[in-house]
C-alpha cells in the first residue's frame, strides 16, 4: 500500500509526533509511505480564479502539481494539525484550498476519484490543542472532512487530543501514541 501522510505542524510537536507513530506502523508493516510537510513546501495560496472548474487544473504553476497527483493515487491519506483558532494550521490550509482543482473534478466535471479504485481509500486526522473544549476539534475536523471528501477518501479515524500545551506534552499520553502507531499498522 502506498499512504502519503500530512505534516501542518510549523513546530513538529504533539501533533507530528501522532502522526510520526503512525508513519512508524505502516513502516512497520511494510507500507510504502511518504510525508508531505505543507510547513516547509513553498505554494501558493488558491487565488480562486475558477480556471479549475473549467479544466480540472490549476493555472499556478508549483510543487502543488505533483502534491494534488501524488494524492490522487495514493491508497490511503494522514493529516496532522494543531489547532489553530478552532482549526488547522495556514500552512495545511493552503494545500488543502490548493486541492480545488480535484474538488472540481468531483463535482463540476463529474471525474470522481473514487472510479479509478476499486477499495475505499481510508483518512487519517491526528490533531492537538491546548484549549479543552467540546468544539476544540470542530473546525479543523470539518476542514479535513471536506479534503478527504473532495478526494474521495472515507473519514475512518482520528486521534484529538485536548490539554497539550507544552511542545512535548504528548509524550505524557502513551495510549494515543500507541493508537496512532496501531491506525498505522493495521491498516
Amino acid at each position: 500500500m502506498n499512504i502519503i501522510c500530512i505534516n501542518g505542524s510549523p513546530r513538529k510537536g504533539n501533533s507530528f509526533k501522532l502522526l510520526q507513530q503512525f508513519l512508524k506502523g505502516c513502516s512497520d508493516k511494510g507500507h510504502s509511505t511518504r510525508l508531505i510537510d505543507a510547513t516547509e513546501i513553498k505554494i501558493s495560496p488558491c487565488m480562486e480564479c475558477g480556471y479549475c472548474s473549467k479544466k480540472g487544473l490549476c493555472r499556478i504553476d508549483d510543487p502543488m502539481t505533483e502534491i494534488r497527483d501524488a494524492l490522487s493515487t495514493c491508497d490511503h491519506i494522514a493529516v496532522a494539525s494543531p489547532v489553530f483558532f478552532f482549526g488547522v494550521s495556514a500552512q495545511l490550509k493552503t494545500l488543502i484550498d490548493r486541492c480545488q482543482p480535484l474538488w472540481a473534478k468531483k463535482y463540476i466535471l463529474n471525474q470522481d476519484l473514487a472510479n479509478n479504485f476499486n477499495f475505499i481509500r481510508k483518512g487519517f486526522f491526528f490533531s492537538t490543542g491546548g484549549f479543552d473544549n467540546e468544539i476544540t476539534f470542530k473546525g479543523g475536523e470539518l476542514t479535513v472532512k471536506s479534503f478527504f471528501d473532495a478526494l474521495s477518501v472515507k473519514y475512518t479515524d482520528k486521534v484529538l487530543v485536548t490539554s497539550m500545551e507544552y511542545i512535548t506534552d504528548i509524550n505524557k499520553r502513551e495510549d494515543c501514541l500507541q493508537k496512532a502507531y496501531q491506525l498505522g499498522f493495521h491498516l
